[in-house]
């Protein structure tokens, strides 16, 4: 964060939403002029992403965001499993983000993630006016802790799990050691290969192997940046489950264009949870 701006991260307090929803955040600036820039990574995580007042410019690998008093709310939702994006967002503005777990946003859905989630970052209104008000008041008031209400509405609006084989086939990525063939996993919850392949295209709009390896990136990028102290790179390769270090090395080098050393050189931590960016 600038000496302008500031980034405060909500955990939900309702454990009916544990698993679903990771955090909510207030991301604020009120200084006129001031530019905030930054680069952010694939995730397998998503979110919703609404702004006070604003324009949104959205392009293949960029993000501008820029004032405008008579917008009124515009909210994006955005599943970024490999590209790297540069944001800009031009100040005065408010921004309310809601980070959903794997499957989660699924939950509120009333169709297919695959026919709502078509682009890396679209406009969002599968929620109705119900969310719509819930963001505005929430927006003009960035000051006090919106997690009471916003668990509210997503208590209110969730809906069971679309899918018991699903929910189960991501929770085992995020559980192994080793990775199994795709197709002994598919087959050990009674599925073949194409079905779990047509399963994540229509849940995750991505293959079981891209999903599998960003998990990989992203649980490397937390054990390093959590851990009391850093550990060599070879130890953090071989705790993530890659082959080698050179795996590691270039694996690291497709997703964020930068080597290993000179990415965690250069990201930073906003808020208390996993929301990790690189100032450009």
């Amino acid at each position: 964060m600038t000496s302008v701006d500031h980034f405060i991260t909500y955990k939900p307090k309702a454990p009916e939403l544990g698993g679903i929803i990771a955090y909510y955040y207030l991301h604020t600036c009120k200084e006129p002029g001031a530019t905030h820039r930054f680069v952010y990574y694939p995730h397998f995580r998503n979110a919703i992403t609404c702004y006070l007042n604003a324009d949104a410019d959205i392009k293949k690998g960029r993000a501008k965001v820029t004032p405008n008093a008579s917008a009124g709310l515009i909210a994006l939702f955005s599943r970024n499993y490999d590209e790297r994006i540069l944001v800009s967002i031009e100040a005065p503005f408010t921004k309310l983000g809601v980070a959903f777990e794997p499957l989660g946003v699924q939950r509120f859905l009333n169709r297919k993630f695959s026919e709502v989630a078509v682009k890396t970052t679209v406009p969002f209104t599968e929620l109705g006016d119900g969310f719509a008000d819930l963001a505005l008041t929430v927006l003009k008031h960035p000051m006090e802790d919106p997690t009471t209400r916003l668990d509210g509405f997503f208590l209110e609006n969730l809906q069971p799990s679309k899918d018991a084989d699903m929910d189960r086939v991501v929770a085992h990525f995020f559980s192994e050691k080793e990775h199994s063939p795709l197709d002994e996993l598919a087959a050990e919850y009674g599925l073949s290969l194409r079905s779990l392949q047509r399963k994540f295209k229509e849940h995750l709009m991505c293959t079981p192997r891209e999903y599998r390896r960003l998990i990989r990136f992203r649980r490397a990028v937390n054990t390093y940046q959590f851990a009391e102290r850093h550990t060599s790179f070879t130890q953090l390769a071989h705790e993530n489950n890659y082959y080698d270090q050179p795996a590691f090395v270039n694996h690291f080098k497709q997703i964020s264009g930068r080597s290993p050393r000179d990415f965690f050189d250069h990201i930073q931590q906003y808020g208390s949870e996993d929301t990790f960016w690189t100032k450009a």
